[in-house]
């Protein structure tokens, strides 16, 4: 990323949330962002499309010519000189300009919005992060419980006190359970590097971190997409304006200097270019593109309406059915409640695996219901602040 887009983004994020403020969340979102993995490919191609219009509405160069007659029969030698400049129709540079200028806005408001898309990317991978490391440690609890138990009930089968079947269950048992802990580290250290492919070194999280309310719903004006859409539909505009000027006759002023019959003449010469026979076609193009452009930021604007008045509905929904769980499966407290049961005879092999495992599913629901509400509130939240704040 060039100098001028890492300020854009920079200044742009700067709004967001006080630097004194800032969480280690922010920084690592901060981080990201500043790293400019994938972030300025589309600003770049309007920027580039801005210098090459600036380009072209500079003067071409000079055009010189050189001829040079020699008689078959001794006559004397003609020659001539000349040096023109050719010029677009007079309202073509002020047109040019224009499109530049949109461009180079289209390509501010494109910065912006991808800038804004890439943060939630990257808070999204966060609470991916966060709710695999959850899914983990209380993997990795369940597992250390049911293998103490595995070795209990292995000690005890040496004594005769249980059966086979006893140790068999338990043998299963903690098969499953490691299998769900293999699969639960995979997951972590996939999104790990996931992490990095996008700029960033993931942090020591297991908690969510704290997000806030839920904010007020966007106002359209407010809305990088739709910033960016009707910056795109301009610079459409423009070149629409190009086109059709561009189309108009250009001029050529020159000066001559000849040599013929042994005398001198100057002169000068006037040149008219005609309008293209395509004409017609690149204006229809341009002013299909243009509508397209529209339709398609329509359709954009309405689709990003929709995603977040369904994330705002699924916050409340969410937040109401977390709150069914507080107090019974919100943590891993009923583990230490089966330890006990079990160490105090109240509870056989066969009952602590069928109260172990209803537990692990109440609180996989839990673990899973917490991280939908996290994600529905980032995803509503989104047009507040690059930050979770």
């Amino acid at each position: 990323m060039d100098k001028k887009n890492k300020l854009l983004t920079f200044v742009f994020l700067a709004a967001g949330v006080p630097a004194a403020l800032a969480s280690d969340f922010d920084a690592v979102i901060s981080q990201g962002l500043s790293s400019g993995y994938g972030l300025s490919a589309d600003s770049l191609r309007f920027e580039a499309e801005a210098a090459s219009v600036r380009a072209e509405n500079v003067l071409e160069g000079l055009e010189a010519e050189f001829e040079h007659l020699w008689a078959t029969k001794g006559s004397e030698t003609r020659w001539s000189a000349g040096v023109s400049q050719s010029f677009d129709w007079p309202g073509v540079y002020g047109a040019r300009r224009r499109q530049a200028s949109a461009l180079g806005a289209a390509a501010r408001a494109v910065s912006r919005s991808v800038a804004m898309d890439r943060a939630l990317e990257i808070k999204m991978k966060i609470l991916d992060l966060i709710n695999a490391r959850q899914r983990l440690r209380f993997f990795e609890e369940v597992e250390a419980d049911v293998a103490r138990i595995d070795s209990l009930t292995r000690r005890a089968f040496e004594l005769e006190a249980v059966t086979v079947l006893d140790v068999r269950k338990t043998g299963l048992a903690l098969v499953d359970c490691r299998r769900e802990t293999a699969g639960a580290r995979a997951t972590v250290s996939a999104l790990e590097y996931a992490l990095i492919s996008l700029g960033v070194q993931a942090g020591e999280w297991t908690e969510y971190p704290d997000q806030g309310e839920l904010a007020p719903p966007t106002p359209p004006e407010q809305m990088p997409e739709y910033l960016a859409a009707r910056a795109r539909e301009e610079a459409a505009r423009a070149s629409l304006g190009v086109i059709k000027r561009n189309s108009l006759p250009g001029f050529s002023l020159g000066f001559n200097h000849a040599y013929e019959d042994g005398r001198h003449f100057n002169g000068l010469s006037i040149g008219l270019r005609l309008p293209s026979w395509s004409r017609k076609d690149r204006v229809r193009s341009a002013e299909l593109e243009a509508r397209a452009l529209a339709d398609e930021s329509d359709s954009g604007l309405a689709q990003a309406f929709a995603e977040e008045a369904a994330s705002r509905h699924n916050v409340a929904t969410l937040h109401e059915a977390l709150e069914e769980y507080r107090g019974l499966s919100d943590d891993n407290s009923y583990l230490p409640l089966l330890r006990r049961a079990y160490d105090g005879g109240q509870l056989t092999v066969i009952d602590y695996i069928q109260e172990i495992n209803l537990f692990r599913q109440n609180r996989l629901n839990f673990i899973d219901l917490d991280y939908q509400y996290q994600t529905a509130l980032a995803r509503a939240n989104r047009y507040r602040s690059p930050y979770f704040r």
